[in-house]
């Protein structure tokens, strides 16, 4: 199986979890308050800063040992795993816990604290499932992690819509997310016991000493790099309140389509990148690095510019006028699409440089930090987003830097250059019919004339150009 199907399976079980994230989103957004909304979103928030910290770099560790282990010792390898995450995960609902105890500080109400003891048990299955993509990745089993989001998704899914339709209490929602934590847990051990025939033994102590001391790295790396690219948010959060974060979140939202498929794509590649790094084979660690990136410029490119297009008309036909001033917020982040072409911080520490991916995301959360403040007390809520900009983009350059040095290579040889600048020419030319619609349409109506447009002249472009450069050829 190719890495762009492999990668496809892995993008289209992520991608209906952001849907139905997105679906929540949406819907939550048009019925509930500023404020309620608010919350849920800090809930949101509070889920990714300690999901980040409690999992301790452990995904990454069993891509980095299951191949060294054989089959008698897989079965240690394994029980030794998920005892560590049965730890941190009772270790991430106590640090929620503490967490809902200073809720007025953290977000600026009291509210929240009921919301966040139920929603601490969903965080822990969350952190517990996370090794389930590995494992069946590192066996191929891509369509069953697939398998495995929708059918949670579809869960989540059939909930929203009772919810909309019964009108249920704002907290049902946070009942609802227990649950699914309990059986995320449960499905994750059936899975795995059903994949790798294995039978849960005592924890190996040397084993896990040696997890430990490959992932802590990571793990700090991990906890580093979350604060700093959830600094705008978490300050928003804690000196604006619930309101005013529920529309500066809804400004800075991440396309979900392409972080998952560069996430998908670096997951696939993650096994070829550790082997080839073992026999110093670069120049085919370099090429796979170069074509995952050719994969993603492909889709990134022709998406910032479109949703530079199209940024009001798409935040005013997901969220309402209500949320207007989100527009700013939204066309500020979008800028830092371009350059997020791949998990530069995964790939160093694949490389075997987790210290040195420590030390940078130390770095940047300093600067993120100091400049957040600074830009809050003179630009208000549009600071810290202009911030998170800035320090991305020099974090991203500073990765580069240190991966073409530990693989011996340079920028010219790392990225498809030539083919990033056509995927650029294209879309700046398949965007330009799309002021003539502005001149015309509203709305909604606007928004799905503009996609298609755009979708329809980038397709023809596009494979325009392929047919008669190959011909040529």
């Amino acid at each position: 199986m190719g890495l762009f199907k492999r990668s496809l399976f892995i993008a289209t079980g992520k991608l209906f979890q952001a849907i139905t994230t997105f679906t929540y989103t949406i819907i939550l957004s048009h019925i509930l308050s500023k404020f309620y909304y608010g919350i849920y979103q800090q809930a949101l928030l509070t889920s990714r800063i300690i999901v980040a910290i409690m999992i301790f770099g452990i995904p990454t560790a069993v891509f980095y040992f299951l191949p060294r282990f054989n089959d008698k010792e897989k079965n240690n390898f394994i029980s030794t795993i998920m005892s560590i995450m049965s730890l941190l995960s009772v270790g991430a609902i106590v640090l929620t816990y503490v967490a809902s105890l200073n809720s007025r500080v953290l977000y600026g109400n009291v509210i929240i604290k009921e919301y966040l003891l139920l929603y601490g048990i969903f965080i822990g299955g969350r952190i517990f499932s996370s090794i389930l993509d590995p494992f069946l990745i590192s066996r191929r089993k891509e369509k069953l992690v697939m398998l495995y989001y929708l059918f949670f998704n579809t869960i989540e899914i059939v909930f929203i819509i009772i919810y909309y339709w019964l009108s249920l209490s704002f907290i049902s929602i946070f009942i609802f997310f227990a649950i699914v934590g309990i059986l995320q847990v449960l499905v994750t051990f059936l899975i795995l016991t059903f994949v790798y025939h294995f039978k849960f033994t005592k924890p190996n102590f040397h084993i896990g000493g040696k997890i430990l001391s490959y992932s802590h790295p990571i793990a700090l790396n991990n906890i580093l790099g979350i604060l700093s690219s959830n600094m705008d948010k978490i300050i928003i959060s804690g000196f604006l309140g619930a309101t005013y974060y529920a529309i500066y979140i809804n400004g800075s939202y991440q396309i979900p389509l392409i972080s998952i498929f560069i996430s998908s794509v670096v997951a696939v590649i993650a096994p070829d990148i550790t082997a080839f790094h073992f026999k110093e084979e670069h120049t085919q660690l370099v090429s796979v690095i170069r074509k995952s990136i050719d994969k993603t410029s492909l889709l990134v490119l022709p998406l910032f510019i479109f949703f530079l297009m199209v940024s009001k008309e798409f935040i005013l036909a997901l969220y309402s006028n209500k949320f207007y001033a989100s527009i700013a917020i939204f066309r500020i982040t979008l800028f830092i699409l371009p350059f997020r072409l791949t998990n530069y911080g995964n790939i160093l520490n694949l490389l075997g440089k987790t210290k040195t991916v420590l030390f940078i995301s130390l770095f940047e959360l300093v600067l993120n930090g100091a400049l957040s403040l600074t830009l809050l007390r003179f630009m208000g809520i549009y600071g810290p987003a202009i911030s998170f900009l800035i320090t991305t983009i020099i974090q991203i350059f500073i990765l580069i830097y240190y991966i073409t040095k530990t693989v011996d290579t340079n920028i010219t040889e790392l990225f498809p250059i030539k083919n990033m600048g056509n995927y650029f020419l294209i879309s700046v030319l398949a965007s330009l019919p799309l002021f003539l619609l502005k001149n015309r349409f509203t709305g909604i109506r606007l928004l799905i004339l503009e996609t298609t447009v755009f979708a329809v002249l980038f397709m023809i472009l596009y494979f325009g150009r392929r047919y008669f450069f190959e011909r040529e050829r």
